[in-house]
């Protein structure tokens, strides 16, 4: 995760389920030493990555700085560091930094997220609303439209399907799901086609004359004086 979220409160609560964490840090969150800022640990470019430890809570801390200055915190890691040849401008055109261990997972892992919010927003859909948890209800459902496809194309390596039509296939599969049956209508012919009007699966058309304008069997009611004309009909029940 990134600095937004990282914490040592957090990172201790998830180590207690089990749950390990990595992610970069702001170097002034709450429950880290104070004396790990910019004005206390002065580091140049090149220099050796330095750690922290709690051994209470089995966290580790480490300032590290490369183009910039790099915080990270794990309940994942201790103090390893590993060897990465990056460019230069050296005569040779290379050099060899010791990288803190979970930083390059960091950055290794951290890639999944980023390439999950590229996925989730290619077939997304206008939803702004002002309620909070109808924003997490398409999070949700747009998290599981992503990993659904991801798992569908690893449990079938021989189709090949992309995301969208995936997702064209998963409507098409909860459609039928939804259509309501129900029993033997009561009652006269106007409230069965009603009825079946309003559940069944209908499309509209226009009457070719333009002058037709019969009552609409949905919204007239002759009993309660109630009289709407159109020029919309269902083909199929007409």
């Amino acid at each position: 995760m990134d600095n937004f979220f990282s914490s040592p409160e957090l990172f201790h609560s998830l180590k207690q389920k089990n749950m390990g964490a990595c992610g970069t840090v702001r170097s002034n969150r709450k429950g880290l030493p104070k004396n790990i800022g910019p004005k206390d640990v002065k580091l140049k470019r090149g220099d050796l990555p330095v750690f922290w430890h709690d051994a209470n809570y089995s966290l580790t801390f480490t300032t590290w700085q490369d183009t910039k200055r790099v915080n990270c915190l794990s309940t994942l890691h201790g103090n390893q560091t590993v060897n990465k040849e990056i460019r230069s401008k050296d005569a040779t055109g290379k050099r060899t930094v010791k990288k803190p261990a979970l930083v390059q997972d960091y950055n290794k892992y951290m890639g999944g997220v980023d390439w999950f919010d590229q996925l989730s927003v290619y077939y997304c859909y206008p939803h702004k609303s002002q309620k909070w948890y109808q924003i997490i209800y398409h999070y949700v459902k747009e998290t599981a439209l992503v990993n659904g496809h991801i798992a569908y194309k690893e449990s079938h390596p021989d189709v090949n399907i992309d995301q969208i039509m995936f997702r064209e296939k998963v409507i098409d599969s909860l459609i039928p799901l939804n259509i309501r049956t129900h029993a033997k209508d009561k009652g006269n012919t106007v409230d069965k086609r009603r009825k079946r009007r309003l559940v069944e699966r209908h499309f509209c058309a226009e009457y070719v004359n333009k002058s037709y304008r019969p009552e609409c069997i949905v919204c007239s009611d002759r009993q309660a004086h109630q009289r709407h004309q159109t020029r919309n009909y269902c083909e199929d029940c007409d």
